[in-house]
């Protein structure tokens, strides 16, 4: 015979220890944590969210790997006195993007590659934030979105 101690232990006919009794339910044993993107430290001085809600559809890292550049489609854009970027991945538990990143300070060194969301939101130029999520941008192929310069 086995028995369950008060602290949900399962112990074996000869009284030893046999394994911890869940004592959650199966259903929320199996469920997973809703992935959250780390704290914004800016979000007062913004004034809105620097990550996307959770109803905006992007992509997650490496989703799109076999989708031709020019066919992408861009889910967000940030912008600001530093730069702009494109974003066409995203990462939703690190905040780990992949985009194209234009540099105001050295656009002909425009790439794409992996943009830390966090680290932009963190940005500021004295008591400014110095990076902002384009509220009003649409999603859009990636030949439309960027600019050719």
């Amino acid at each position: 015979m086995t028995t369950i101690d008060t602290r949900g232990n399962v112990h074996d006919d000869d009284g030893r220890f046999a394994e911890k009794q869940n004592s959650a339910p199966a259903a929320l044993a199996s469920a997973r944590p809703t992935p959250a993107l780390p704290a914004e430290v800016n979000r007062r001085l913004r004034g809105h969210s620097f990550y996307p809600p959770k109803s905006a559809r992007v992509p997650g890292i490496r989703e799109t790997e076999g989708v031709p550049l020019e066919e992408k489609t861009v889910a967000l854009k940030y912008f600001g006195p530093a730069g702009d970027w494109w974003i066409t991945e995203l990462d939703r538990e690190t905040g780990e993007a992949f985009g194209y990143a234009r540099l105001a300070s050295a656009p002909e060194y425009a790439e794409w590659g992996y943009i830390s969301l966090p680290e932009l939101e963190r940005i500021r130029i004295g008591s400014f934030v110095a990076v902002e999520r384009d509220l009003n941008y649409e999603p859009q192929r990636v030949a439309e979105a960027i600019p050719r310069r």
